[in-house]
Order: C-alpha cells, then sequence, then structure tokens
C-alpha cells in the first residue's frame, strides 16, 4: 500500500475500517513500508501501536487484550492500549494517534505519538485542521496471513 507522505510532517490520517468493522474484528493490521500498525478496538474507542514488539519482534495483532493491554504473544509484555507502556519491563512500545469521524476509525500512520504517551487514543489527536486524509484499505485482518 502506497501513502502520500507529507514534507511538511503533518499528520497522515489513513481510514482504518467501521467503528462496527473494528469492533467485530477486534484488531486490524495497517500495513506500512516503514512498520505495520495495529488497529483495535477496546471499550469504548480505538487504539493503535507498533505491530511489531519492540522486545522480540512478534506480532502484537496476534496478542490478546487483557486489563487494558496488549499481551505479545511472544513473552507475554503487557503494553498499555493509551501509552505503550510495559510497567514490567519499564519499556514503550510505540503508540499511534487514532480518532473517529462519521463513524470511521483513522489513524495517523505518519509518525508514533512521544515515548512518554500522550493522548495518542481516541479524541481529539490534536493539529487535525488541514491535516492529510489518505483513504487506503487495511493490509489484512489479524487473523488473516501466515503465521510466525
Amino acid at each position: 500500500m502506497a501513502a502520500d507522505e507529507r514534507a511538511d510532517g503533518s499528520a497522515e490520517w489513513v481510514e482504518v475500517a467501521t467503528v462496527k468493522d473494528l469492533q467485530r474484528r477486534r484488531t486490524m493490521v495497517v500495513a506500512r513500508p516503514d512498520g505495520d500498525i495495529v488497529v483495535g478496538w477496546h471499550g469504548d474507542r480505538p487504539f493503535a501501536l507498533a505491530n511489531v514488539c519492540v522486545h522480540r519482534e512478534r506480532e502484537l495483532a496476534r496478542g490478546m487484550i487483557f486489563q487494558g493491554r496488549l499481551v505479545c504473544p511472544g513473552h507475554q509484555w503487557a503494553f498499555d492500549l493509551e501509552t505503550g507502556y510495559c510497567a514490567e519491563r519499564d519499556r514503550f512500545q510505540p503508540v499511534y494517534a487514532t480518532r473517529v469521524d462519521d463513524d470511521i476509525v483513522f489513524v495517523d500512520a505518519s509518525r508514533p505519538v512521544g515515548a512518554t504517551g500522550g493522548s495518542g487514543v481516541g479524541g481529539d489527536a490534536g493539529g487535525v485542521a488541514g491535516d492529510h486524509l489518505t483513504r487506503l484499505d487495511v493490509g489484512r485482518s489479524a487473523g488473516s496471513g501466515d503465521r510466525r
């Protein structure tokens, strides 16, 4: 999948799915040349993290959500859905900003939110006026593809 990169560093909002579809699938993977993003729904809002675990490079989309954290299927590191923080290991998984417009979930695929977390999940992603919107198909759902 190819997306337009903005030279000015502004957000690159990628359409992921409808809220209903993301809720049904629970997680989806947005394929990106610079690293896939797992986008999911938990509670009443979307979340998005880099799909490859910072620990042993396992695919987080194959993990499970437990107590507001995405648990890696490799060694059970558990990353907070809002901040990407794994308290047990004092490490951060990159988090991406999400938003919902007209029942469509978007992820800012241009760059992760700062390593200290911030408001990367749901709500206002900040600076969205004039940001670049790109409609792209999602690469695959978390349940598809070959197993590692």
